[in-house]
């Protein structure tokens, strides 16, 4: 017996290792694959039809995001757009919001919401106040800011669906809430901090009240052009914790060399976490519908990666990648700027998408393979 028992150890010695499957090492640092969502207010009754990349239909795309990788969503949120007479806009109002912020919770993904400060887009051309603040002076607006700022948080903190980030106005390259919170000299650039200053107050005294961790985030457009803005705001002492910036090819330069090292530039400067709060990329220059397109020039690209669907999984993996490797682990993530809005109204339409050849769905609404760096990082 004895024998018999030593042979089958020796046997068992000399017999190859069961092979484990590699195990994927979870990142050494906080980092978002993230898509901005904010049309689903708008795209939600248009029955779209969104199918996977096998043609599976979509019965929740939320859902079918999260199992894609995306661990961030982002909401816009304008004043008060109701009566503006543009449908897009004024689905981003704060019932709009509050339902995607429940679609979100209840899949347990954080979102990060967009404060437009505005009652319609804000953006480096356009950051007019809104409506009912038009008429309001300096430190009235002040208050205004700080109190709606707090009340939108608490609105959503009552039913449990509150932001993890916010974003203190959108795409700020020249301040917002024009003419008082309009950057240039320095009187402006202290006036402009005094309006950011309570809105990031706001959020400050939210956390501290409710017991919550919200971040802040401040946007500039251009990575390239971002250290000055981000100098005068180290210097007004404004409190924030997130570096926000967009990236277009279009507008922001297609050498990604040159944004790999702004990025560096702007870590080394601040010491404050990266997100890129916006980006997209063509899966083709052609077009679904009658509606002229933001892109649609071969110049708009980036050397050596095609308008193609492959060219776009080329460009988001390059770019996620650019900000992973970030020093200091300052790279927090990339969120996609409107991945579902696809030719919703029909392809004779004028009126329909400036945007359905960047989406994440191609013209027959299915998943482009870009989706796959969601799952990467």
């Amino acid at each position: 017996m004895r024998l018999l028992l030593a042979l089958l150890v020796t046997a068992l010695l000399f017999l190859p290792a069961c092979k484990e499957e590699p195990v994927p090492s979870p990142p050494d640092h906080p980092y978002y694959t993230g898509l901005d969502l904010s049309y689903q207010s708008f795209l939600a009754d248009k029955n779209v039809g969104y199918q996977t990349a096998k043609g599976t239909p979509i019965s929740d795309l939320f859902g079918f995001a999260q199992d894609q990788g995306c661990n961030l969503l982002r909401f816009r949120l304008f004043h008060n757009p109701v009566g503006n007479g543009d449908p897009i806009i004024e689905a981003a109002q704060l019932d709009s919001v509050r339902a995607l912020a429940r679609r979100a919770a209840a899949l347990g993904i954080p979102y990060l919401l967009d404060f437009h400060y505005s009652d319609k887009w804000a953006d480096p051309a356009q950051q007019s106040k809104p409506k009912a603040w038009e008429n309001t002076l300096y430190e009235e607006l002040q208050d205004s800011l700080y109190r709606y700022t707090l009340r939108v948080l608490q609105v959503l903190d009552d039913e449990f669906i509150g932001p993890q980030f916010v974003q203190l106005g959108n795409e700020t390259n020249a301040g917002f809430l024009w003419e008082a919170g309009r950057t240039g000299n320095a009187l402006q650039w202290k006036a402009f901090a005094g309006l950011v200053s309570a809105a990031s107050k706001a959020v400050r005294d939210f956390n501290t009240i409710r017991g919550q961790g919200v971040r802040i985030v401040l946007h500039h457009s251009n990575p390239n052009q971002a250290k000055d803005f981000y100098d005068h705001v180290k210097e007004e002492g404004i409190d924030f914790d997130i570096v926000g910036l967009s990236y277009y090819p279009k507008w922001h330069g297609t050498d990604m060399g040159q944004l790999k090292n702004s990025l560096e530039t702007l870590v080394v400067s601040y010491g404050k976490p990266i997100l890129i709060l916006e980006t997209f990329y063509p899966f083709t220059l052609s077009w679904n519908d009658w509606t002229n397109n933001e892109i649609g020039m071969e110049e708009q690209l980036v050397p050596g990666i095609p308008a193609t669907p492959e060219g776009q999984m080329k460009f988001m993996d390059s770019l996620c990648q650019i900000v992973y490797d970030l020093p200091n682990q300052k790279g927090w993530g990339v969120i996609y700027w409107a991945p579902d809005f696809v030719a919703f109204d029909g392809p004779q339409s004028s009126k329909g998408s400036a945007f359905e050849n960047i989406a994440l769905f191609d013209f027959d609404n299915k998943a482009t393979p870009a989706w796959e760096v969601f799952k990467r990082f």
